[in-house]
């Protein structure tokens, strides 16, 4: 696998999936660091929202938007094949809690997917989101072993 210890951020492109409270800010920063960034989210809704600027954010974070947005290594899609072009993944989608206080694993199930669906060799992938243990293992790491990847090798 790849080394990202010590790597130029701006000869990296990043793929970052779900663009809410914490995948927006982090795709922002990628992109006020130098990386080219892919954000993916499967709500066409927000995509027009984050293009138009129309999002909840810092006043810092909508400068960076308006930045990004400007220039050419920062696009929105809703096309999760996206992900195979990029050297690093994260995976920022939300958990919430259902009635009973019980994580709900709908929306993270599906990014993770998704992103296993898309993931090629020497990829980082990050997942972001807050669950419990054995959930990096049970939606990433087993799916991607049942692809054919050696984790911690390919990806």
């Amino acid at each position: 696998m790849s080394s990202f210890a010590g790597s130029d951020v701006s000869a990296l492109t990043v793929a970052v999936v779900g663009l809410g409270y914490v995948g927006l800010p982090t795709a922002l920063a990628l992109a006020d660091a130098g990386a080219t960034v892919i954000g993916v989210d499967s709500s066409p809704a927000r995509l027009r929202a984050v293009a138009r600027g129309a999002v909840d954010l810092l006043p810092l974070h909508h400068a960076q938007l308006a930045c990004a947005s400007a220039g050419d290594r920062f696009r929105l899609t809703s096309d999760a094949t996206a992900v195979s072009t990029a050297d690093a993944v994260v995976i920022c989608v939300p958990t919430p809690v259902d009635a009973r206080r019980e994580p709900d694993l709908t929306a993270l199930s599906a990014a993770c997917a998704s992103v296993v669906e898309h993931a090629v060799p020497g990829q980082l992938i990050v997942l972001t989101s807050t669950s419990y243990v054995g959930t990096t293992r049970d939606l990433l790491l087993e799916p991607l072993r049942s692809r054919g990847f050696t984790v911690d090798e390919d990806v």
